[in-house]
């Protein structure tokens, strides 16, 4: 299996784990609320966020999912300052050795 592959499936995980701490908590909530997930620009670019947006959305009706996406320096000031609920950035370790 490939980094590539590898890293679609460790995206995949991480969404999943993350809708079902946020499915957890909204389960308290007002019926509408929105999920913001901040990335950067290549992973939006594939599209799969789009194909995994419309999935959650579907699967949890009245909660929105807002993808912003950016440089990783960018994506990775989203959650500092609270801004995003769920990053999906580069490891810059592994960006240097790929």
């Amino acid at each position: 299996m490939d980094r590539r592959n590898l890293a679609i499936i460790g995206i995949l995980v991480i969404l999943i784990a993350a809708a079902g701490i946020y499915a957890y908590t909204v389960s308290t909530q007002p019926d509408t609320s929105r999920l913001i997930v901040s990335t950067t620009t290549s992973l939006e670019d594939t599209g799969l966020l789009e194909e995994i947006e419309a999935a959650f959305e579907d699967k949890y009706p009245g909660t929105d999912v807002s993808v912003i996406s950016g440089g990783t320096g960018i994506a990775l000031q989203y959650g500092e300052r609270g801004d995003a609920d769920v990053l999906l950035t580069h490891d810059e370790s592994e960006k240097r050795n790929l």
